[in-house]
């Protein structure tokens, strides 16, 4: 399959989504209904789907995608969870994609078109399997039309290959499927933040007046910067670009312990590997703040109630995996004592 980049091939494939599903709500056809549909019966089963399998060259497997207890998860990354909603876009555009023209049938020009069977380690396509109860779908996915938005494929081994009307390629690397979603604390659950790493002096950060303030310096000598907020924030829709098992074994450069009004406590310990900075998370709580909290007012009680579940729910997805960080997020993580004090530099 030819290189696109990631981002523009996954915008496409939203616009597509939401251009065929706004067709279908006004009742119009999705495509030329002269074409045939390239996989027959998907439009009525595709939420029985669950099992997506991608292999490559070699017979080699690229992305295996498992929905278990109605969670779609990504083996090749410790059976995280994937994200259902790209994964319901992908199976919508390709339940709608159409055979728009007809093409070799030929076995010794398949490897023009990318389409020769992926038992040969020099395959250029892949091949995409689905299954379900009452699915069954296999195909060749080669080369992307130099002009058009279709891809060259061959359906369940049938000789004949084919130019379909719709991207129906599907991202080799599971990377791409995760659901990077990690924790979401926003900055105004936070009470307070503290922080220890090699070869620095610990300190601490607390909302003090109007921001996030270092606990050891008074309000003033922040001055306009809001560090301590960014610091602070890290937590609020934390995402991550990959993840890895964790062996535990390589010490933290940084460790961030954020305390929440509630009583939730999470860990961040931050360490690089590979030039990158990776974190571990833990989860635990305060049982005195948590009961103060609950005390306050009956909607705080009910809310706390829960509290220990997600705890022991966080810790089993974190137990044993190590996060990636993007680099702004490594960044802010990685503020030190004096840039806090001082703020962002000056353009």
């Amino acid at each position: 399959m030819l290189p696109v980049s990631r981002p523009v091939r996954a915008a496409r494939l939203m616009m597509l989504a939401f251009a065929c599903l706004a067709t279908v709500a006004c009742g119009g056809d999705v495509a030329n209904t002269e074409k045939a549909l390239l996989l027959p019966g998907l439009d009525k089963t595709q939420g029985d789907v669950d099992s997506i399998l991608l292999h490559g060259a070699g017979n080699r497997s690229l992305v295996s995608l498992q929905r278990q207890g109605g969670t779609w998860r990504v083996a090749e990354r410790n059976n995280w969870p994937a994200d259902a909603g790209r994964i319901s876009q992908y199976l919508f555009v390709l339940s709608q994609a159409r055979r728009m023209e007809a093409k070799t049938a030929d076995p010794k020009l398949y490897s023009r078109l990318g389409v020769e069977p992926i038992d040969s380690v020099e395959a250029k396509g892949a091949e995409l399997t689905l299954s379900g109860k009452g699915v069954r779908a296999r195909m060749l996915i080669g080369n992307e039309h130099p002009r058009l938005d279709g891809y060259y494929v061959r359906v369940d081994g049938e000789a004949g290959t084919w130019l379909t009307d719709l991207p129906v390629y599907f991202d080799p690397d599971p990377r791409v499927w995760l659901d990077r979603r990690l924790v979401d604390v926003p900055l105004a659950r936070i009470a307070r933040v503290r922080i220890s790493g090699a070869g620095e002096k610990p300190f601490s950060l607390s909302h003090r007046e109007d921001r996030f303030r270092l606990d050891d310096a008074p309000a003033a000598a922040m001055r306009d910067s809001y560090q301590g907020d960014v610091l602070a924030s890290a937590l609020d829709q934390l995402h991550f670009e990959d993840l890895a098992i964790d062996a535990g074994d390589t010490p933290p450069i940084r460790t961030l312990d954020y305390a929440t009004i509630e009583g939730l406590q999470l860990q961040v310990q931050a360490f690089r590997e590979g030039g990158q900075l990776w974190v571990r998370v833990k989860a635990a709580t305060d049982p005195a703040t948590a009961q103060a909290w609950a005390k306050v007012s009956a909607a705080n009680a009910a809310s706390n109630a829960t509290l220990e579940t997600r705890v022991v729910a966080f810790n089993k997805s974190f137990e044993g995996r190590r996060f990636l960080l993007a680099d702004p997020v490594a960044t802010n993580l990685l503020l030190t004592h004096e840039q806090i004090l001082a703020g962002p530099p000056k353009p």
